[in-house]
């Protein structure tokens, strides 16, 4: 809500896979779009494809399964996670036998080594899934779980693709799984658009975490409608800086980001950031005063070049 210009959301899809048919969800946010169309940001909530598995679904779902990162990344996020688990397992609920709760699930998954290396082949089940007491069934429920990530990362791409908005997650395991699909040679040959990472710089800068965390939506949405002009400029200024990396091979990025950083971008992050700070303590003073700690952020692009973050910034 501090930096976008359009908040959007998007019901969870219901896909037919095979003989298996995920579960759809309205998005409890279609209840607000009324109110805030001509908020700033405004809000919209998106239909992602539904129905039969569509070719392009079944093809990303074929390399997400075949992706060995992919599935470490949804392997850790089982693991370390609840929140993450829930979006693909009612983890106190009842699934029958041999399965149990959603718990016991989890927990074979979790304690079968030999899933982070089995041959996954495709989408569609080769035997029953919750079967978690033989080998083949923790595989099928494994390679069904994948699959459903997969869809839902897939249809939320094909929305923004449509609609020319950028995904954003905030569950830190699906942001790297967008990321991978974003950047990964498994998928595409060039580099992401790096808007939303120039974007993002300037969050923190002007509201630190822990003063957002205290604002309600109230309070950012007056926030935005006060300073519209200087995000007017800032989103022009991101999308130029954007276009000039976006025209680069990862190795050229790597060459010549610190000048562009030093000369451009550090620049006009201050600019933008003392002009929008400067607004935003009009508004919240006593609050910001608590947290007296504004950072000059660093360009945070690991994830869009597979480096480590360590060895980037």
């Amino acid at each position: 809500m501090i930096i976008g210009e359009e908040l959007a959301f998007m019901d969870r899809p219901s896909v037919t896979v095979g003989g298996w048919t995920m579960i759809g969800i309205t998005s409890p946010l279609r209840q607000f779009e009324p109110a805030m169309q001509d908020t700033q940001p405004s809000l919209k909530v998106y239909t992602p494809p539904v129905g039969p598995i569509s070719p392009l679904h079944e093809e990303y779902a074929r390399r997400d399964l075949a992706n060995p990162a992919f599935r470490k990344a949804f392997l850790r996020g089982l693991r370390s996670s609840d929140d993450f688990s829930f979006k693909f397992l009612q983890l106190k609920a009842d699934y029958g036998p041999p399965a149990g709760t959603g718990e016991n699930i989890r927990q074979a998954l979790l304690n079968d080594p030999a899933l982070l290396e089995a041959e996954i082949s495709g989408p569609r089940l080769q035997g029953r899934p919750f079967q978690i007491d033989t080998a083949n069934g923790r595989l099928d429920t494994l390679r069904m779980l994948l699959t459903e990530a997969s869809v839902r990362i897939t249809g939320t791409l094909a929305v923004a693709s449509e609609t020319g908005l950028l995904p954003v997650a905030d569950d830190p395991v699906f942001a790297e799984l967008f990321a991978m699909r974003s950047s990964g040679k498994e998928y595409v040959g060039g580099t992401a658009s790096l808007a939303p990472w120039l974007g993002l710089e300037v969050a923190t800068a002007v509201v630190p975490d822990e003063a957002l965390e205290k604002l309600n939506y109230t309070d950012i949405l007056d926030y935005r409608r006060t300073a519209k002009d200087a995000y007017r400029n800032w989103f022009a200024t991101i999308n130029k800086w954007a276009s000039e990396i976006d025209a680069m091979t990862p190795a050229e990025v790597a060459k010549h980001l610190p000048k562009l950083q030093s000369e451009k971008i550090a620049p006009s992050i201050i600019e933008y950031r003392s002009e929008m700070k400067a607004i935003a303590e009009k508004l919240w003073g006593d609050l910001l005063k608590t947290f007296a700690r504004y950072p000059i952020p660093a360009l945070s692009l690991g994830y869009v070049f597979d480096f480590s973050p360590q060895s980037f910034l």
